[in-house]
């Protein structure tokens, strides 16, 4: 917890091992015959850095950081009437906790992208084994009922940068691509997205990050398709019964 002794006690151990690596680098180059140049250093490419993290541990580590997101979420800054007129300049500073959650979204799609399409060097194999890792990371994050990263992950891997890698996804294992065709299905746009809604009233009682971007297309259609006052200036008691869960108070 940020503030709380163990977290001091951590900080006051990693800033002892950081000055014993410095100490212990400098004696390494002081006795070391032969240096390598910068230029001359061998680098650990996206890809190959990614390659090492444990799939389990970067589920959990997503679920956390977006179950914080979500967690923060002000109610009424999903409402249509709000979030519908975010794009406005007069309007920047409104549904910040949503923004935030978007903003999670798209780092987590970028990272997706940005380690299989590393650099030009990479063989293709390599492109397959970063593919079936992120598919295998997706897979946790169901597991771990994180709808948000899942969605994320998804959609980066369908995205056109990343699809169109004939030959890279012709190298992922038949087991692997089943995962990844199971775990596209949930957010099918069929019968109006009804597997990912179906999943996710499943997943309440055992806790569930949820991708918000569909209820924030329903609840900005429904504010459209819903007048706020009706005929003689009365109040559309209708549209604020949908709404139960948002009201303003």
């Amino acid at each position: 917890m940020p503030g709380s002794d163990p977290e001091k006690r951590a900080q006051n151990l990693l800033e002892q091992f950081q000055k014993e690596e410095l100490e212990n680098d400098d004696v390494f180059h002081s006795l070391s015959p032969c240096n390598l140049d910068e230029e001359e250093e061998l680098e650990i490419s996206g890809a190959q850095e990614f390659s090492l993290f444990q799939e389990e541990l970067v589920a959990e580590q997503l679920t956390y950081m977006d179950a914080t997101l979500f967690k923060n979420v002000v109610p009424h800054h999903c409402l249509g009437c709000i979030w519908s007129r975010r794009d406005k300049q007069e309007n920047k500073h409104l549904a910040q906790s949503i923004r935030a959650t978007i903003s999670q979204f798209n780092a987590v799609t970028n990272c997706v992208v940005s380690t299989v399409l590393d650099s030009r060097e990479l063989k293709t194999r390599q492109r397959a084994k970063t593919l079936e890792k992120w598919i295998r990371i997706a897979r946790q994050c169901r597991i771990l009922n994180n709808f948000s990263s899942l969605k994320a992950i998804v959609s980066a891997l369908q995205s056109t940068s990343v699809y169109r890698l004939k030959k890279t996804w012709a190298c992922v294992p038949k087991d692997t691509m089943l995962m990844f065709e199971e775990l596209s299905e949930i957010f099918s746009d069929c019968d109006n997205f009804a597997t990912s809604r179906e999943l996710l009233l499943k997943g309440v009682t055992h806790g569930t990050v949820p991708y918000l971007g569909t209820f924030l297309t329903d609840l900005v259609m429904l504010d459209t398709a819903l007048q706020d006052y009706l005929e003689g200036g009365l109040i559309n008691f209708e549209k604020r019964r949908r709404f139960p869960a948002f009201t303003r108070n």
